[in-house]
């Protein structure tokens, strides 16, 4: 599939809409940094064990997860976790995809269709794919970089409308212009409704704070 980045047409949004997002991605992929990137705070470190963060910037709320693929804990009680914050907050407006810019691999694919159970089957179409630990040069080879990725991977950014951030979030500094397209994707160029989020198989005694 030949990539090709989506122009997406401004969208006039009401001025006292409120944006929840979620973040979400692996332990040590760069979820923690992108919220210190967004919300523009150095000293940010990241929830402490699997508390989920929050923070507002912008008219949006970032909800900071806690990371997949720990070996403290289980996929599905992280899922259960987030499952269970995204209803409490009753809309989720979108959802940053946060992945180190290296080779795709199975684990992904899965940790894609796991998310279903969190934000519902349809939730690609409110995702914003941030591929993180990346440079300029790296933003150059973007396309071939997804042209070379596994099929399901190149369908997943297909659903997702081609939105795809590249934010280098181990420098401060360099990573202020990448933060200001995820806002600016999430106010101005997504539309606002929200996504359905299911009680999926989930039981609703997680504690999620």
């Amino acid at each position: 599939m030949a990539y090709q980045k989506l122009e997406e047409t401004s969208v006039a949004c009401p001025s006292l809409q409120d944006y929840n997002v979620f973040i979400v991605g692996y332990k040590g992929h760069g979820k923690s940094a992108t919220m210190m990137n967004i919300i523009r705070d150095v000293n940010y470190k990241g929830a402490a064990g699997y508390k989920i963060e929050e923070r507002t910037h912008e008219k949006c709320t970032f909800y900071d997860t806690p990371g997949f693929g720990s070996l403290d804990t289980t996929d599905s009680h992280v899922l259960r976790v987030i499952n269970a914050k995204a209803h409490a907050v009753g809309e989720v407006h979108a959802v940053l995809f946060v992945l180190r810019y290296s080779h795709i691999t199975s684990s992904v694919i899965t940790f894609i269709h796991l998310l279903q159970d969190a934000f519902g089957p349809d939730y690609h179409r409110r995702t914003i794919i941030v591929f993180t630990f990346t440079n300029h040069e790296a933003d150059l080879k973007l396309a071939d970089y997804l042209n070379d990725s596994p099929p399901e991977f190149q369908k997943f950014v297909g659903l997702c409308n081609g939105r795809v951030i590249m934010l280098e979030n181990s420098d401060f500094q360099t990573g202020e212009n990448a933060a200001s397209q995820i806002v600016d994707m999430i106010t101005n160029r997504m539309q606002s409704e929200p996504l359905a989020v299911p009680w999926s198989i989930f039981p609703s005694s997680i504690i999620y704070e």
